[in-house]
């Protein structure tokens, strides 16, 4: 059974989409649809292998980066997972 770790917690993750595990243990993911339409429940992935059918829709720059959406994602393996947000760097316009 696939763990998934959130915040530095560890989650077993079986039969469910990473959304559906973390929500089941309470933690909050942004999120709308659960058909991956509306992007919101993006996360990306610092560790492990992300499944392919996690990724449609996304731009190729996103997939690249391990971006995945959290509803449709039903890992293999063990994944390490942060917020989109959190993954994303921002920088500053001279």
């Amino acid at each position: 059974m696939p763990k998934i770790v959130y915040d530095g917690q560890p989650y077993e993750c079986g039969d469910e989409s990473v959304l559906e595990c973390l929500a089941a243990r309470g933690i909050a993911i942004p999120n709308s649809c659960h058909a991956g339409l509306c992007q919101t429940c993006m996360m990306q992935a610092v560790e492990g292998e992300v499944p392919a059918a996690a990724q449609a829709g996304l731009k190729p720059t996103l997939v690249a980066q391990n971006y995945f959406l959290a509803c449709l994602c039903h890992p293999q393996h063990d994944m390490e997972v942060v917020l989109s947000d959190e993954g994303m760097t921002t920088l500053q316009a001279h």
